[in-house]
């Protein structure tokens, strides 16, 4: 896998083999960057069930100013610090290894992008989004990223967001999310 532009364009990263992680193919990633070209400069980042990194490593490669890395499974921790160490990012980075509800309320800061792509078929997107409402951790005009499988739903407002945009690509869905007004 390889990181397709910014600054790190074409540096290769790590990523656990076999079904325990399920990397973001690079057209979908390459259209999910390209959705978010002006929300990723100078952005704070948590990139939530991160896997490999490949996301947060992708906003970082584009300029955001800093990434949170958060997953449970210690294979995809030990590829995210090395894939962070071959980046040299570890001066804008920071793991966080635990259950999805302690990440969140480990964060002390407002995120301006959340990218969330759990394992599919778990109802985990959708109680991620519930307790990132809860803590209020997205900025006033933050944005969250969904990757869905093709038989997932979610729906269009869940806590205080909205659905904005949706984008299918193949069996992979995009769905986006803002802060709902008033």
């Amino acid at each position: 896998m390889r990181i397709i532009a910014g600054n790190f364009r074409g540096r290769k990263i790590a990523a656990p083999s076999g079904f325990s992680v399920r990397p973001t193919f690079d057209k979908v990633r390459e259209a999910l960057f390209s959705i978010l070209m002006d929300d990723i400069y100078d952005a704070t980042v948590l990139d939530l069930f991160a896997g490999s990194g490949s996301l947060g490593l992708e906003a970082l490669s584009r300029g955001a100013k800093m990434v949170y890395f958060c997953d449970k499974s210690k294979e995809s921790l030990k590829f995210i610090n090395e894939n962070i160490k071959v980046c040299k990012v570890s001066d804008r980075s920071k793991v966080f290894a635990g259950d999805f509800r302690t990440c969140i309320s480990r964060i002390k800061e407002e995120i301006n992008v959340v990218f969330l792509d759990p394992p599919y078929g778990e109802g985990l997107t959708l109680k991620a989004m519930e307790i990132i409402s809860e803590e209020g951790i997205l900025s006033e005009d933050g944005i969250i990223c969904c990757e869905l499988g093709k038989y997932e739903e979610l729906p269009d407002d869940i806590g205080r967001f909205t659905l904005v945009k949706e984008k299918r690509y193949g069996n992979t869905f995009l769905k986006f999310y803002k802060n709902r007004e008033g």
